[in-house]
């Protein structure tokens, strides 16, 4: 399945407005609009910075497309900026009416 990662400032506004009520959880959630359906992880704030959401697998099945993200965080001896945080991922792809599933691998 294709699909692209999208900056915020990219995004719709239904998307970043999403955005802005949940950057500080650790959400997810599907947004649809007219002709695309963005995909958005949060992992809520963070003291530091070094942590990461990647795609590890997107299997397509006949009534779903589960997708798998894994949390990365930063290695306990690596260097990282004492800053607050927030990691975001937003996936576009184009517009199903399979049901988006979501697993989390921490």
């Amino acid at each position: 399945m294709d699909y692209k990662v999208i900056q915020e400032e990219n995004t719709p506004i239904q998307v970043r407005d999403w955005v802005k009520a949940n950057r500080s959880k650790e959400k997810h959630s599907v947004i649809e609009t007219n002709s695309k359906i963005y995909i958005v992880v949060t992992r809520g704030e963070k003291r530091t910075s070094g942590y990461e959401i990647i795609v590890k697998n997107i299997d397509v099945k006949e009534t779903e497309i589960h997708i798998t993200f894994q949390y990365k965080d930063p290695k306990p001896d690596s260097l990282v900026m004492q800053v607050l945080a927030y990691p975001l991922l937003i996936l576009e792809i184009e517009k199903t009416d399979k049901t988006i599933v979501f697993h989390i691998l921490r």
